[in-house]
């Protein structure tokens, strides 16, 4: 019997081990800001939200990537779907510097405001925010 209890004990800690191993993939950061950038080809209409702290962020050790990316885009994906804009490409841009991002914001705006046909909507934190992939929508 003691000889089971230490197997049994042996084998839960082997199952731990290889999944801490495994989540340290992916590194958890609190500052992670990010938008998010919607538009379709059926319309003139780019949505972007404002920029946003996300609540939690994973970020892969290896390229510095955000982990999840397709997942946040297709909230907001959804959320577009929502207010009536069907086939909308979306697409997340993030970095925990939020100068650099606003930078990056600001060049998005000014790119598109060049083109004279885009009208620019900005959606709210209030109407839109990205949720915790890991924990579902």
């Amino acid at each position: 019997m003691k000889h089971l209890l230490l197997l049994i004990a042996f084998f839960a800690c082997s199952t731990i081990q290889m999944h801490a191993q495994k989540s340290n993939d992916a590194l958890i950061v609190a500052d992670m800001q990010a938008y998010g950038y919607a538009t379709s080809l059926n319309d003139s209409v780019i949505y972007v939200t404002e920029i946003m702290k996300l609540p939690v962020a994973r970020v892969d050790r290896k390229n510095g990537f955000l982990s999840k990316r397709a997942d946040y885009s297709n909230q907001l994906k959804d959320y577009m779907k929502s207010i009536g804009v069907e086939h909308a490409t979306c697409a997340i841009v993030f970095n925990r510097n939020k100068v650099k991002l606003n930078k990056i914001f600001i060049k998005m705006l000014a790119k598109a405001q060049k083109k004279k046909h885009y009208v620019i909507k900005t959606i709210s934190e209030q109407e839109f925010s990205f949720k915790d992939p890991m924990i579902g929508m």
